[in-house]
């Protein structure tokens, strides 16, 4: 890679964790990630769980707001 390119990737179609991209400007190729690592937490029963968990708070919280407009 050119340190002083100004990249400009063409990445091909994704198929599996990575894709190659080649830079339109200096010819050079990097391996790029399909999906972020975080993105993982969110596919397993711990990561679904905890965002039930963050959802019923906002919920309750929702309610508690709701209840005190009503008591105005």
């Amino acid at each position: 890679m050119k340190a002083d390119c100004v990249h400009h990737w063409a990445i091909e179609t994704a198929s599996g964790k990575t894709s190659t991209g080649c830079c339109r400007n200096c010819g050079a190729y990097k391996e790029f990630n399909n999906s972020l690592p975080e993105m993982t937490f969110f596919l397993n029963a711990e990561g679904r769980a905890e965002i039930n968990r963050r959802a019923n708070v906002v919920l309750d919280v929702e309610k508690v707001i709701d209840a005190a407009r009503a008591n105005d």
